[in-house]
């Protein structure tokens, strides 16, 4: 299974959180999902939604091993945007599926403080 996730194209030490390196990795991960979506080779492609500390990264570490999916692990909070993304998936000739991973703000908020800041 090939995971985009924005988090793990950030650069490590302090300052890593800022808007412009926020917004490098989410366009790479847009770069790479456009590549693996004119992969013949990948059949699949799971979009994960939830808001930050849902458990996303945890529901992608729990999956099994696929080498023709792809599971892009962005927060896709907005309907329409999730709506348009199906659609590219599924005009690539791939399956378009789409988890929901839901917890408590409390819960949210308690692993979003383990997390480098901004």
């Amino acid at each position: 299974m090939h995971v985009l996730r924005p988090d793990d194209l950030l650069p490590q030490g302090e300052g890593r959180w800022t808007p412009e390196t926020v917004g490098e990795a989410f366009a790479e991960c847009a770069r790479q999902l456009r590549a693996h979506l004119a992969d013949p080779a990948i059949l699949s492609v799971t979009v994960l939604v939830g808001i930050p500390g849902a458990g996303k990264t945890h529901w992608c570490a729990s999956q099994p091993t696929d080498s023709s999916a792809v599971v892009y692990d962005v927060v896709n909070a907005h309907p329409g945007r999730r709506a348009a993304l199906a659609r590219r998936i599924r005009a690539a000739g791939k399956e378009a599926v789409c988890v929901w991973v839901r917890a408590k703000l409390s819960t949210a908020l308690e692993r979003n403080a383990l997390r480098p800041i901004w």
